[in-house]
């Protein structure tokens, strides 16, 4: 009796499946989605603080984070998404080569994504790769944000539901955030171009930038001015030094410049002053910014 139901419900499964009942395709999708339910971490709050430096590091939390991104790229090999979270993760737990690898393989699949660019950027820029750093954060802010944008939106079992469980983020979010990282990016490659002492390349970099009406005029005024003094064009470089002072008046650089130049056209009294400011602005200032937090991966 037990072979003989074995058996009908073999022949019924025969017959559901050769005449349509049955949508194979469909099925196999249900069971990825059921195993990866089971794998999927209770709850995403964790990784969006962890993102914005509001929790400790976890390893064993942010593992399981990574290991489910992983196992929805095996079985969704199409997901750009679960991949570039795949190699935030595995930067966060100081696994860098890793993460260069998963967004380099999400790059394949969405070549156009700023973010994957961006953070490939960061990673390089932080290592003194300067030459790399340029490269990758070129083709970030050369990207469409639209096309990010876009993708971002249709990924709403992924990034969508990250920014949104907890926070609620609106659309403009997104936006605004967006446009942060194409100023952080115009901002690495003119620093990672004055390291190199290709100071041509600084001016016409933040040429472009103030163009495109990036909000940190004072930082691009000044990076013209710190470009030209250097080239030895000292009455160029005031100009552009005082332009940044009407957005950033506080900035020792600013000053420390300006001065060099007065002093290198021979007004050596009036530079010594300015130089002075420089100084007394420095110590009352006495913390330098840390570009790790300033310009650092973010959660895609």
């Amino acid at each position: 009796m037990y072979v003989l139901t074995r058996f009908g419900f073999f022949c019924l499964l025969v017959f559901l499946l050769l005449s349509g009942f049955i949508n194979i395709p469909d099925l196999v999708y249900q069971a990825k989605i059921l195993a990866l339910n089971r794998l999927r971490p209770e709850s995403n709050e964790y990784l969006q603080a962890l993102s914005k430096g509001q929790v400790a590091l976890d390893v064993t939390r942010l593992e399981e984070f990574r290991q489910y991104y992983k196992e929805v790229f095996n079985l969704f090999p199409e997901r750009a998404d679960a991949m570039g979270l795949y190699g935030y993760c595995s930067y966060l737990l100081g696994e860098h080569s890793a993460a260069r690898d998963a967004y380099s393989q999400a790059l394949a699949l969405q070549p156009d994504f700023f973010w994957y660019h961006y953070n490939l950027g960061v990673d390089r820029y932080h290592r003194g790769d300067y030459p790399l750093a340029i490269a990758h954060l070129r083709k970030a802010y050369n990207r469409s944000p639209e096309q990010t944008l876009d993708y971002v939106f249709t990924s709403e079992r992924l990034y969508i539901r990250l920014y949104r469980e907890f926070h609620r983020e609106s659309d403009m979010y997104f936006v605004n955030q967006l446009q942060q990282a194409y100023d952080s990016a115009y901002k690495m490659v003119i620093l990672s171009y004055y390291q190199l002492k290709q100071y041509q390349s600084v001016m016409d970099v933040a040429n472009d930038a103030l163009q495109k009406n990036n909000p940190s005029k004072g930082f691009y005024f000044l990076f013209l001015g710190k470009a030209s003094f250097n080239m030895k064009e000292y009455e160029d470089a005031i100009m552009y030094l005082r332009n940044s002072l009407q957005f950033d008046i506080d900035n020792p650089d600013v000053y420390e410049h300006w001065g060099q130049c007065l002093e290198a056209l021979g007004h050596v009294g009036q530079g010594r002053l300015i130089r002075q400011k420089s100084r007394e602005l420095s110590q009352e200032s006495n913390v330098q910014p840390d570009t790790r937090t300033l310009f650092r991966y973010e959660l895609y």
